[in-house]
């Protein structure tokens, strides 16, 4: 396995150390890593009771909204 630890491209190798009289053996393999996604923060009214109705945005696009229920008033 392979950590990514900042974007950009970058060159992996195996090496496999000499071994009785043998020279050393390596792979390599050019890679890209990919910079963490980023999400803006949620703006709106952060509470609505049972019935009611609140509007959340953000600046991001591309996401999904999703909710996670605590019961009664969402704070």
């Amino acid at each position: 396995m392979v950590t990514g630890v900042s974007a950009g491209p970058a060159t992996i190798s195996y090496t496999v150390a000499a071994s009785g009289g043998c020279a050393e053996a390596k792979a390599t393999k050019d890679v890209t890593i990919n910079a963490a996604p980023s999400v803006a923060a949620i703006s709106g009214t952060a509470s609505a009771c049972v019935g009611g109705t609140t509007t959340l945005s953000t600046t991001t696009t591309g996401g999904a909204w999703s909710r996670l229920e605590h019961g009664g008033c969402h704070r």
